[in-house]
């Protein structure tokens, strides 16, 4: 079983992420959603969990760079430091997904998301 850990503080969009796979799934095996909605829960259920993929938001009600503080606490993780990270984010942070690229994220999906391209994103990750 695949686990894909999705972080985001809202929980409509976490919602339609599942809803997405469980209607196209990237993989033929199983997966398994861990959902986390802050720096906090997203850190501990990455420890706790060992997912093969992250999609992360780069904005979270804890602030702006929320998610890049989560990506950089992720890198440190010296046994982890190779799990795929997608970055989600709007139009209008290319600075961010700069950065975010220098920590070694496997891409990004833009929201508002179209479903083909969130699930061949995750499948390429998960490949």
């Amino acid at each position: 079983m695949r686990k894909i850990l999705i972080v985001d503080d809202s929980p409509f969009l976490r919602n339609s992420l599942k809803e997405i796979f469980s209607r196209k799934p990237p993989t033929k095996e199983p997966l398994e959603i861990i959902e986390a909605d802050s720096r906090e829960k997203a850190i501990q259920e990455f420890e706790k969990q060992d997912p093969d993929l992250v999609l992360l938001d780069i904005v979270m009600r804890e602030g702006e760079r929320e998610g890049v503080k989560v990506l950089e606490q992720i890198r440190k993780t010296k046994t982890k430091t190779k799990t795929p990270v997608l970055m989600l984010t709007a139009v209008g942070q290319e600075a961010i997904i700069e950065e975010c690229k220098r920590l070694g994220i496997e891409g990004y999906i833009l929201k508002p998301f179209d479903d083909e391209e969130v699930v061949k994103a995750v499948a390429k990750c998960l490949a």
